[in-house]
């Protein structure tokens, strides 16, 4: 079984959606940005190259013809994280403030997961058997601390705004 995750990363310019289609969770994906986001001055395109260099995951451009997972925009919409029904963890990277935000609402579409708010990546843990329990609590505390060691804000409460707004505007233009 694959835990299927969507990581969108925004600079104010520009919105990417990557796509991994398996260790999406945070033990896998934590360590996997903290490599990534090294750099304070990282860009889109630096972003890109690394993601790929270090096999995070892909620009996620399955959804057709139009979407191609990169936007040139200055804000993000709910239709940038793609309509895949089966996604476990979403990640926001917002490059301007270098914020972090995690969400999980089990199985679901992007909106679902943002609509329940960014959750504790420590909540993984509790699907574990408890025998391993310990080693990724561990692991994603680790994670969360390597992070915040670059200057990066996990669950920022600016950025969780943000994402609220983005559902609300996209239920308003919907009508």
């Amino acid at each position: 079984m694959s835990t299927r995750s969507v990581i969108l990363a925004f600079d104010g310019q520009e919105v990417i959606r990557f796509y991994r289609h398996s260790d999406g969770y945070p033990t896998a994906v934590l360590p996997a940005l903290t490599t990534i986001l090294k750099d304070p001055l990282l860009n889109m395109d630096d972003l890109i190259s690394r993601i790929d260099k270090e096999q995070v995951a892909r620009i996620d451009d399955d959804w057709g013809d139009d979407d191609k997972g990169q936007y040139k925009s200055d804000k993000v919409k709910l239709e940038h994280w793609g309509n895949q029904g089966d996604l476990e963890w979403l990640y926001y990277l917002d490059l301007r403030d270098h914020s972090l935000n995690i969400y999980h609402a089990g199985y679901g579409c992007p909106e679902e997961h943002l609509k329940k708010g960014p959750t504790n990546p420590e909540i993984y843990v509790k699907a574990l058997y408890p025998e391993y329990q310990k080693k990724e609590l561990k692991q994603i505390q680790k994670g969360v601390k390597d992070l915040q060691k670059l200057n990066w804000t996990i669950n920022a409460p600016k950025s969780v705004k943000y994402v609220k707004k983005i559902i609300s505007q996209s239920h308003k233009e919907a009508l």
